[in-house]
């Protein structure tokens, strides 16, 4: 594989040492090839992968149209605009979009869309996210796309922060965030019975997971016609095959 990495920031610079000797070009102002544009590169490229930013969209549309290159998308921030030309460019070429690439976590979301239904009218739902005690929020995306799954199953609210006298209603997700220490990001949802507890947990041991997920992407999006795929089809193709 022949990958043009667009993006060299935290994230850019994990995939650029994941794809090791299968990275062809890095574009990006601080990236170690000095490109800012992917047209510099003279050289054929299998796929691209993009954690950047939205700006370069047209960028990246232009020279997968051009030369029929398929693309991984793990940038945020589109806009309904940008949105809708990634939907058309998943037409010409295949393309991957996805937020999050860490399987642990994606896996973990399809087992609470299976478990919640089966337990919500006789278990309490609680969720609960740990993290260092100078952790910044950038990590309550999980939460919240957690309590949306669960919001979408049932019929519950979220309730953040109960106050420590304040009893439970029939009818919420319970919310918590806890921060000490060095403790690693950890996700949990508790399913509390009567007689028993559930709980689905993931817990992040390093961010080189979401680029390990990107690579495997990346192999599997060569494999497949045009289309708009996502990270949880890309697991259901490989849990179909195996």
């Amino acid at each position: 594989m022949r990958a043009a990495l667009i993006g060299y920031g935290t994230m850019g610079r994990l995939v650029y040492e994941e794809l090791g000797s299968e990275c062809a070009v890095v574009i990006a102002p601080n990236g170690p090839d000095c490109m800012n544009n992917l047209f510099e590169y003279e050289k054929p490229i299998d796929i691209i992968i993009d954690f950047s930013v939205p700006a370069n969209l047209n960028m990246i549309c232009e020279y997968a149209i051009n030369h029929k290159t398929p693309v991984v998308i793990a940038t945020t921030g589109f806009n309904p605009e940008q949105k809708k030309q990634i939907k058309e460019l998943s037409k010409i070429v295949p393309v991957l979009k996805s937020t999050n690439f860490s399987i642990g976590s994606i896996l973990m979301n399809k087992y609470i869309k299976e478990v919640t239904p089966l337990l919500c009218d006789d278990f309490d739902i609680e969720v609960v996210e740990k993290n260092q005690s100078r952790k910044d929020n950038r990590s309550y995306y999980m939460t919240e796309s957690i309590v949306d799954l669960i919001e979408e199953e049932t019929a519950l609210n979220p309730k953040y922060d109960r106050e420590s006298n304040a009893s439970r209603s029939g009818n919420e997700i319970g919310v918590s965030l806890i921060k000490g220490g060095n403790m690693q990001p950890t996700h949990e949802v508790l399913y509390c019975g009567e007689n028993e507890i559930l709980t689905i947990s993931h817990t992040e041991l390093s961010a080189n997971q979401f680029a390990k997920g990107a690579y495997d992407a990346a192999l599997w999006l060569l494999t497949k016609s045009t289309g708009l795929y996502s990270m949880e089809e890309y697991i259901a193709d490989k849990l179909n095959n195996k």
